[in-house]
């Protein structure tokens, strides 16, 4: 690491640009310009903290005053603020203070379910010269049931998607294929046929397709949940979680019988790691709750809607004969910053990447 040195008003990074380091401001200031706001750094603070996750500036940077920066690579800058916990402290709530920033941002997610159909129908051709066909007669029926979902005749398009999928279930556009029944499902209200849908396709590759999965995610209005649906949990080192065990044995909790330990609507205080048994994330939509994924031994739920200072937008569910310890968010937070730092870094970076999606707009 070095120090580099900036004169008033001089531009640090530019909007898009392509980032191979970090900065921590030891004296003067920064500010970044994004979309009409204006965000500023001081003292102690990394500049641009999503630019650590995302590889790309998300902002014009410039200089206020003399300013004197820690400049290294996002290792490096990591490795410094685990050696300095105040640090790492002081980049957890930054980080929180910015959400503010992406109100706009996720004011968009939450689109309707008419607004998602329009806007996965216009990727059609999109996706279709991205999952080629392998065999002849995939792309007219494929074709055919978008239509169907265009002029809203979702029975006829989901009758047409299940017969494609029961012909060319191993082509590359079966991905598409299964989004647009999802979108299907859901628009004649079969949230469990959907929801086993969409988790599916999160459970094969990391791809385009699963990057459009949160879109439709939005329209059982969920948020934070589908993101760590789509994203997973924290991933916390090795012997984090047996730390958490040992340390705290008196807060391990046997489950008599099935009980929601996280109520939908409920504010978050506590964190909850899972060690035996079955937990499920569910979704009331309407008057109907359906299950939307399991959480295995060895997951966290809580961080994210803490850190985010949002109610839950599901619930966690456990089953009878389950085990989970309970920790209130202070010793939590007093844990992974200043006891296991390597794990403090994972959750600020855990954070910081919910705050990338947010500025992603496809």
């Amino acid at each position: 690491m070095k120090e580099v040195k900036f004169n008033p008003d001089e531009k640090i990074a530019r909007q898009g640009q392509e980032v191979s380091c970090a900065y921590i401001i030891q004296s003067g200031g920064a500010i970044l310009k994004h979309n009409g706001s204006d965000r500023i750094f001081i003292a102690g603070d990394i500049i641009d903290p999503v630019s650590v996750v995302s590889g790309k500036s998300t902002g014009d940077v410039y200089s206020v005053g003399s300013t004197s920066l820690i400049c290294g690579t996002v290792e490096e800058i990591l490795e410094f603020i685990k050696k300095h916990p105040k640090l790492l402290q002081r980049a957890l709530i930054k980080a929180v203070e910015e959400l503010s920033y992406f109100d706009d941002e996720l004011r968009d997610r939450l689109q309707s379910i008419e607004d998602i159909t329009a806007v996965l129908v216009s990727k059609r051709q999109f996706l279709l010269s991205s999952y080629p066909p392998l065999l002849f007669g995939e792309k007219p029926l494929y074709r055919k049931a978008v239509k169907q979902l265009q002029k809203k005749d979702f029975e006829g398009a989901i009758q047409n998607l299940k017969c494609y999928l029961k012909q060319y279930q191993n082509s590359p556009l079966s991905r598409p294929v299964k989004l647009y029944l999802a979108l299907g499902e859901l628009n004649v209200s079969n949230y469990d046929n959907a929801a086993e849908l969409l988790i599916s396709l999160l459970n094969g590759s990391k791809d385009l397709v699963s990057n459009y999965v949160r879109k439709l995610f939005s329209a059982f209005e969920l948020n934070e949940t589908a993101f760590i649906l789509t994203k997973g949990t924290p991933t916390y080192p090795e012997g984090f979680f047996e730390k958490v065990v040992n340390e705290n044995s008196e807060n391990i909790i046997k489950i008599n019988d099935d009980m929601p330990l996280v109520e939908e609507g409920a504010t978050i205080n506590n964190i909850y790691f899972i060690l035996e048994g079955n937990f499920w994330i569910t979704k009331k939509h309407g008057n109907k709750f359906f299950k939307l994924i399991d959480m295995p031994p060895g997951s966290t739920f809580g961080e994210l809607h803490i850190l985010t200072n949002s109610k839950s937008d599901s619930t966690l569910m456990a089953r009878t004969g389950s085990k989970v310890i309970v920790i209130d968010k202070k010793s939590f937070f007093k844990t992974v910053i200043f006891e296991l730092p390597d794990a403090g870094v994972e959750l600020l970076k855990h954070l910081l990447s919910y705050e990338r999606e947010l500025l992603n707009k496809d």
